[in-house]
């Protein structure tokens, strides 16, 4: 990706674009494993804030992670979603 291209999240494949409620940046994870660090952001979306505070359904979190940058977003089911994306 480069700047100025665009993304579709489509969570429910029907071809129109849904808007996240949220969006939060977790900054920098240490993981063993991307999975790992998804993981770690769903647990924890605002590393600003004391505590851990759970990615929500229809919430999408940044994240960097050995030196990427990825977006991932949690689909309207609270079921975790391993997909990120990398930038």
């Amino acid at each position: 990706m480069k700047e100025g291209d665009r993304l579709l999240i489509d969570t429910n494949d029907d071809g129109v674009g849904e808007t996240p409620a949220a969006l939060f940046y977790t900054g920098r994870i240490s993981a063993s494993s991307l999975a790992g660090a998804v993981n770690a952001a769903y647990r924890d979306k605002n590393f600003k804030r004391r505590g851990q505070q759970k990615l929500q359904a229809n919430e999408a979190v940044f994240l960097q992670w050995q030196g990427r940058t990825y977006l991932t977003v949690n689909d309207p089911s609270l079921a975790l979603q391993q997909i990120a994306i990398c930038c």
